[in-house]
This record gives C-alpha cells, structure tokens and sequence, in this order.
C-alpha cells in the first residue's frame, strides 16, 4: 500500500491507495504524494480522482441515452399476418362503406369497385396502403388476389353462417395451413378452417 497526503490548510488528510488507484492516480515516487496534473479534478471530500474517466463516462451515457431515444424512433416491424389481417380488413371497410352509399348493396363487378378505391382522396389511399391496388387487393400470405364476392346485402341479417351472422364480403383465395381469413363489410376478420370457412361463406 502507498499512502499518500493532500494537504488542507493546516490539517493533513492522508488516503491509502491499493495498485489499481496508482494506476489511474499519477503519483510522485520520490514523495508518495498525488500529482494532480490537468486532468485531474480535486474532489472535496474523496480527494483527487481521474477527470478523464469520468468525462467517458458521461459521453457514454449521453451516447447511450441517444442510442435509445433513435432506437424509440424506428418504425416497429409488423409481423406479416398482422399485414394480412389489416389489409384484409382494409377492404372489407371500403366494401361496406361503397355499400352504404349503395343502399346496403356492395359492388357489381372488380371494374366498378376499383374505380371506386381510386376515386378515394389521395391522403385517404396513401393512409390506407391503397397507393398500389393490386397489392392491396393481394394476400401476403399466399401472394394470391383476395376473392371479393359481389353484389352482396351487407344489410342482410343471416340465420346461419357468415361471421357473426354478418355476410361475408372478401375472403383469402387460398390462406395457409388450410385456413382462410375471412371479412365483412364492417372490417371484422377471422382466421377460419375449411368447415367453418364453408359454413361463413354458405350462410343464409
């Protein structure tokens, strides 16, 4: 151990230092005193201490408080089935609300409903993902075209099938694992077996 003194006023205060603190604290061989040079900063109750060291580590907390508020800032990654199920449910909506305008009744053909997506104000398509038509009229689970089913009565109360007795409006042409995503014209999705996908899409 080396003990080495920093004088205060007519007291002398002495602190014992271990290998280590001589590493970082500079000291005077020939006198086993401290060597405070510019670097070092007098602390008024624990001595002299490394002002290096503690400048690093403040800008590696500055740093890392940046890190995190850019890492705050990205955009999440959303999983592809959650993609699907908005997007799915996207044109179930936009089904409903032409039918609403239509007394209850959706769109004839694919001419009539995508000339009506296109005609939606251009903030709305680009809030909507609809920029690109074919590929928001495409799953992104089996990269096929939804099968929109025409002329439905959205108004129409079901005794039986459908999802929640609502008709079904749009449905996956394919899905994946042998099931479907289905949708209604109020944008409620759900993702179905082949029985229940029959029995949705078959209701009366």
């Amino acid at each position: 151990m080396i003990r080495s003194a920093i004088s205060n006023g007519n007291r002398s205060r002495f602190r014992a230092f271990d290998e280590a603190d001589v590493i970082r604290r500079p000291v005077d061989r020939s006198t086993g005193l401290c060597k405070p040079p510019v670097q070092l900063l007098r602390c008024a109750t624990a001595g002299w201490f490394d002002f290096a060291a503690v400048r690093s580590l403040l800008l590696g907390g500055v740093m890392t408080g940046i890190a995190l508020l850019t890492a705050g800032c990205s955009p999440p990654t959303v999983p592809v089935d959650s993609l699907q199920d908005i997007g799915i449910a996207t044109i179930g909506r936009l089904y409903g609300e032409y039918a609403t305008r239509h007394d209850g009744v959706g769109p004839a053909d694919a001419a009539t409903f995508r000339a009506f997506l296109s005609e939606l104000p251009a903030a709305q398509r680009e809030a909507m993902g609809l920029t690109d038509l074919d590929s928001a009229l495409t799953s992104k689970r089996d990269g096929l075209s939804f099968t929109i089913l025409y002329g439905v009565d959205t108004r129409r109360q079901l005794t039986s099938g459908g999802l929640q007795r609502i008709p079904i409006v749009v449905h996956e042409s394919q899905g994946r694992d042998g099931k479907r995503l289905i949708a209604t014209g109020f944008g409620t999705t759900r993702d179905v077996a082949p029985a229940e996908f029959d029995v949705a899409l078959n209701g009366n």
